[in-house]
């Protein structure tokens, strides 16, 4: 008999043991999960925004490379030219450099790789109107792919033509935690710069294969947000892994953007997982411990009653050390629960005075910080419950501000009417004293439950 009841009694604390880990991890794990992701997109806007402003300084260096060509031209005549050109080409590395008339006529040349048509580019266009311009990649020939500089000269124009894979070239020199990379999109989407270079020389484009298959609907999405000339943060699967993605226009170009994008399993989020499953292991063991103690004292009692005729007063014993048992165990979890969701709190509280956080991280966080603050009200129930049990709850009395308070409580409570047709109004008697002497946290706590029951 008494032990099929230890064994009833130590299943039932296993389950609420089980229980109570499986609801504070759960939570913990959502909303730590959510900040972490949150703290690593922040950071990858950080890293996308260093990376466009050196994509741009890049680009103006090439501008101005072509610009200083031009202006050297400038000062010579046509047959002096080609030397010139020959010259620029080995010191910057051109491929080719061409200079035309308002005709579109050739007047000096030098290389090969040469516009095959030059009426319908917009970019021309814009050169004789006294712009320096910069065209996207463009596949030639022999399957390469090469970018082009245009320049005024006088009233001729310059173009130079340049590796398509320079930009390729520049964001290959970084890497975002394991495999994460930097690419760069041009105004419709085509990829102009990636570290896979097969991408760059066939310039893919994913929006256009979204149209086409729905494997690819969501990086669609995000690189459809991207030549819009927005800047936020998305997440799409590519290759079968779910990746998170920065991106920011680039200035200074015509709708380019860049991106930085990495897998989200090599996000410190992945670590997460290993720390909650560890803390759960660990609790998961000692509350097994705890449970077999405690199903082991609720045992005796019934054992004494078989072996005792004075059964009852060890039974009262008994469940009293069981129900401190309960109350040392209630307690000791609400602290450990307090630790995790304190920080929570905290770092939600931060993060919400940083400036340019989009509406609907701000939105996030406010959430989340209200929850975080009503779930740390409930541990902090439990633990005064689990005091009060002990005998252990004390009240502290100080002199304390009443405005300060009044204050305070207004300003957690007032979130709390959300949409509802309510109105908050705040009554005060000017004879109110200003200081008074009593335990602020419980007088804080008597109010937050009037409030919150008024609200509901």
């Amino acid at each position: 008999m008494s032990q099929q009841i230890r064994m009833k009694a130590l299943g039932i604390i296993i389950v609420i043991v089980v229980i109570i880990t499986v609801a504070s991890m759960s939570t913990g794990y959502f909303f730590t999960y959510q900040r972490m992701l949150d703290t690593s997109a922040s950071d990858m806007m950080v890293v996308g925004s260093i990376a466009s402003k050196l994509a741009s300084s890049r680009l103006d260096l090439l501008r101005s490379e072509a610009r200083s060509v031009a202006e050297n031209l400038e000062a010579v005549p046509a047959e002096a030219m080609p030397a010139l050109l020959e010259n620029a080409a080995k010191t910057y590395g051109y491929l080719s450099l061409l200079v035309f008339d308002a005709d579109h006529r050739p007047v000096a040349a030098y290389g090969d790789l040469l516009p095959e048509t030059l009426k319908e580019n917009e970019d021309v266009r814009h050169a004789f109107l006294g712009e320096t311009v910069i065209s996207t990649t463009e596949i030639v020939a022999g399957g390469g792919v090469v970018l082009r500089v245009y320049a005024p000269v006088r009233e001729h124009v310059l173009v130079v033509t340049l590796p398509g894979l320079i930009l390729s070239d520049l964001v290959s020199e970084f890497r975002i935690w394991k495999s994460g990379s930097i690419f760069m999109l041009d105004k419709t989407g085509a990829m102009i710069a990636y570290t896979q270079s097969e991408m760059v020389l066939e310039r893919h484009n994913f929006i256009q294969m979204s149209r086409q298959n729905q494997r690819y609907a969501n990086i669609g999405v995000v690189f459809g947000h991207m030549i819009q000339g927005e800047t936020g943060v998305g997440r799409y699967k590519f290759d079968d892994v779910e990746r998170i993605c920065a991106y920011t226009p680039i200035s200074g170009t015509d709708g380019w953007s860049l991106g930085v994008a990495s897998p989200i399993a090599e996000s410190p989020v992945s670590e997460l997982n290993v720390a909650i499953l560890m803390s759960a292991a660990i609790v998961l063991l000692l509350g097994g411990i705890v449970a077999f103690f405690a199903a082991s004292a609720i045992e005796r009692p019934f054992q004494t009653i078989k072996e005792q005729n004075e059964s009852l007063l060890e039974l009262k014993k008994t469940a009293e050390n069981a129900s401190a048992t309960k109350s040392n165990f209630l307690a000791n979890t609400s602290h450990e629960m307090r630790t995790p969701l304190n920080a929570i709190i905290g770092l939600s509280e931060l993060t919400l005075n940083f400036e340019n956080l989009s509406e609907e991280v701000s939105a996030n966080l406010e959430k989340i910080y209200s929850s975080g603050e009503t779930l740390l009200g409930i541990v902090n129930n439990l633990l005064d419950i689990s005091k009060i049990e002990s005998g252990k709850f004390e009240l502290i009395c100080v002199e304390y501000d009443v405005p300060s308070i009044i204050n305070d409580t207004a300003i957690l409570n007032v979130i709390r009417i959300a949409e509802k047709p309510i109105r908050f109004v705040l009554s005060i008697d000017e004879t109110l004293p200003s200081r008074l002497f009593g335990d602020e946290l419980r007088i804080k706590e008597i109010f937050n439950n009037l409030l919150s029951n008024a609200f509901k």
